[in-house]
């Protein structure tokens, strides 16, 4: 009798273990993707500030570029009577965003 409450208790123990171990590594992954988010959002509204000073800078400035810097790729559309759209595309650790302006 006592040696099965002793493998009922270990098993009950192991059991509560591997939960509280999935838990952490699930809540864990929750915070790094969090950060990353908000990670590509910062590198993003860099990229964009950055294609923003290249535009001035380089007033025919068209086509695409990439900055390795913050991990973006620009596209930059003009018709050169001084309308110009910027999209930006920032990705880092398979998280993407997307943004124009």
């Amino acid at each position: 009798m006592a040696l099965i409450a002793t493998v009922m208790l270990a098993t009950g123990v192991l059991a509560f273990c591997i939960v509280t171990l999935a838990s952490s590594v699930m809540y864990s992954d929750m915070v790094y993707r969090k950060e990353i988010r908000i990670q590509v959002g910062l590198n993003l509204r860099a990229c964009l500030d950055t294609a923003e000073l290249m535009l001035g800078r380089d007033y025919f400035l068209s086509g695409t570029s990439s900055i390795p810097e913050f991990g973006c790729i620009i596209h930059v559309a003009s018709d050169f009577n001084g309308n110009h759209l910027i999209d930006a595309t920032a990705e880092l650790s398979g998280v993407k965003q997307i943004g124009h302006i």
